[in-house]
């Protein structure tokens, strides 16, 4: 990297032991510390308060008990309220009793956003699809764009909205939905509480998204893998939380260490490309870590597809095969090439060699891939977490092999 511009300098943490820093510099700066490197250096030292080595603070959850004046009424006894990330073009005044997956009274609203102020709240129903009648304006994004106000284009209006919105910028849809459920809000912890609430509901909200999806063909609506959930309110007892469940919020990152800011470099200037499988790893973690379990079992499993396919293409070609032998002598599942396709190369099967280890990702196979790709089924986040496991450790291990 440019060299020439990295400025070492020596700080101190709080507890006075010394660190080595570094700082891009900028031309005007090159141009000080050329004639004067003793006051560039006095200036780099003052920088001290700007950074920090850990976070002075990060938030995941956290909830506000509150209690209403004017108590609210219903017939069960527990009140949530969704955010949805989409708008449902569905009547505001419109109710449902549904019976499945629990008995619950659902209500949604249409709601417009600080980017759509004064538009129209008019709601009628015709025999075909209706638009908002007052007149719709289109105020912004103005040219160029102004990159305070975030990494994509801020439109704001009147009346208008963003096709296929997937995070609600313009319009969104507020969902209430009432049920009974077990929790004591005089015992239990208010965190607990909404996270127990947000699996209870979480069911019956995904089966509304998918029957909207399947009746509208709005296909941007997905079932959801985390709810925003704003309030939840028990009638019986006039006791509500306003929960913040789950969305990490702390100090800022300034940058990863300096080693890694010269790999990045290196990297990115020469003709490297990531690893495929390290990459649909990556992806399966981040689906667990946003709780999308279905999508974490396929990306891990197929990372491992990958990986096991190379492998033995990548041998056959390089003992005098060509890329159709090579295809013709793997045929097979991964399961059936773990098991019958690696003596030519090792002397033995992977799995004896491994016996442990394909055991256990054996088991997951059957137990977990196969159901989730070939019946639809939704995957439990401790039957993801396995799957991404015991895929990570077969990976490992085939490559690792000569």
């Amino acid at each position: 990297m440019d060299l020439e511009k990295i400025i070492k300098i020596n700080g101190h943490k709080k507890d006075g032991s010394e660190v080595n820093l570094s700082i891009v510099a900028d031309d005007t700066f090159m141009g000080i510390y050329k004639d004067n490197p003793k006051e560039a250096h006095k200036y780099l030292e003052s920088l001290g308060p700007h950074f920090m080595f850990e976070p002075s603070f990060r938030i995941d959850d956290s909830c506000l008990t509150y209690s209403p004046h004017v108590p609210r009424s219903s017939k069960f006894n527990t009140i949530v309220t969704v955010h949805l990330p989409y708008t449902l073009h569905i009547p505001n005044e419109l109710s449902y009793d549904i019976q499945h997956p629990f008995p619950a009274f659902l209500h949604f609203k249409k709601q417009w956003t600080s980017a759509t102020p004064e538009s129209d709240e008019f709601d009628i129903l015709a025999e075909q699809k209706t638009y908002v009648a007052g007149q719709a304006k289109l105020l912004t994004p103005k040219l160029p764009l102004d990159p305070t106000e975030g990494w994509q284009p801020v439109f704001t209006g009147k009346n208008v909205e963003r096709w296929r919105d997937t995070h609600g910028t313009m319009r969104y849809t507020i969902m209430t939905i009432e049920f009974n459920s077990t929790h004591d809000p005089s015992k239990e912890e208010p965190v607990i509480i909404a996270k127990e609430i947000e699996k209870t509901v979480l069911e019956a909200i995904n089966r509304t998204l998918k029957i909207y999806q399947s009746v509208t063909k709005e296909i941007h609506v997905q079932p959801l893998s985390k709810l925003v959930i704003t309030d939840i309110y028990f009638p019986t007892v006039n006791t509500g939380f306003l929960p913040l469940v789950g969305f990490g919020i702390g100090s800022a990152v300034m940058n990863v260490a300096l080693d890694k800011v010269g790999e990045f470099k290196s990297l990115l200037e020469s003709d490297f490309e990531p690893d495929v499988t390290e990459l649909l790893i990556a992806n399966a973690q981040w689906s667990f870590h946003v709780q999308n379990y279905k999508m974490a079992v396929i990306e891990s499993f197929i990372a491992t597809d990958v990986c096991v396919e190379n492998y033995l293409l990548n041998k056959h070609q390089a003992a005098g095969k060509t890329a159709i032998e090579a295809e013709s002598e793997i045929q097979g599942t991964t399961k059936t090439r773990l098991k019958y396709r690696f003596a030519t190369f090792l002397g033995n099967e992977f799995s004896s060699l491994h016996p442990m280890e394909y055991a256990a990702w054996e088991i997951d196979y059957d137990a977990i891939r196969i159901p989730v790709t070939h019946k639809g089924k939704l995957p439990t986040k401790s039957e993801s977490e396995s799957a991404i496991k015991t895929n990570e450790a077969i990976m490992k291990l085939v490559k690792s092999l000569p």
